[in-house]
This record gives C-alpha cells, structure tokens and sequence, in this order.
C-alpha cells in the first residue's frame, strides 16, 4: 500500500468543492464513497500530470523560478470550474485567492491554448468567427 500523500497547494479547496456537486453524488449512488473520493484524487493528479507536463508551462515556471508543482493544483482547480461552469468561474476563484500575474497568465495560456478545445466542446466559451 502507498503512503498518503499530503495533498498539493489547491487540492484540499478543489476536493472540498467537489464534495459540493451533483456529480459527485451521481458517482457516490454507484460507488462508495472511498471509491468515489479516489476517482476525483485520480482525475485532479491526471489534470496535474497533464498541466506539469506541458512545455509551454514548464517555461513560464522556469522564468518565475517556481517549481510547477506547486501551482499545478491550483491551475488544475481554475480548469475544473471553467469546465464545469464558464471560463469566468475559474478566472474568479484565482482571483479570490489573490493570485499572482504569473498564476492568471498561466491559466490564460491554458485556456486559450491546451484546454481550448474542452472549453469549446462542453459550451463554456464560443470560438471566435
């Protein structure tokens, strides 16, 4: 068995908002609720993986001297609600948390580059003409 990792900057908010929402109570009449926790633990890192792995952030992180780890979480979190709800939500909830230039810029460059698509196909902004 792995030991338990602390969770990264952002994940504890991320998973308590998901505690919140109707989808999570769709996976939890299906699962329990310790299997339910793991699939959203497991999308969140994936989210993260993919956010970390990206070039275009490794060099931004790389110019601000901060390790991508630690703001890949809280990225991760913005991408979330901007999928769930609009691009606006996301951009709100790093506000709230008074982030910094390099934060807002990196989730521009996530939504306006590698997520554009997923923002396109489930509605959350329209695609310029």
């Amino acid at each position: 068995m792995e030991p338990k990792l602390e969770p990264r900057p952002g994940e504890r908010d991320f998973l308590q908002r998901l505690e919140q929402t109707p989808q999570l109570e769709a996976i939890r009449a299906e699962r329990q609720p310790e299997q339910a926790q793991e699939q959203v633990k497991e999308f969140l890192r994936g989210l993260q993986q993919e956010i970390e792995s990206l070039p275009e952030i490794k060099h931004e992180a790389d110019l601000h001297h901060t390790p991508v780890a630690n703001v890949s979480g809280i990225l991760a979190q913005a991408l979330q609600l901007a999928i769930d709800q609009n691009i606006s939500e996301g951009l709100k909830f790093l506000q709230r948390l008074g982030a910094s230039a390099y934060l807002l810029d990196s989730y521009h460059d996530l939504a306006a580059g590698h997520f554009y698509r997923v923002l396109v196909e489930h509605h959350r902004i329209t695609p310029a003409s």
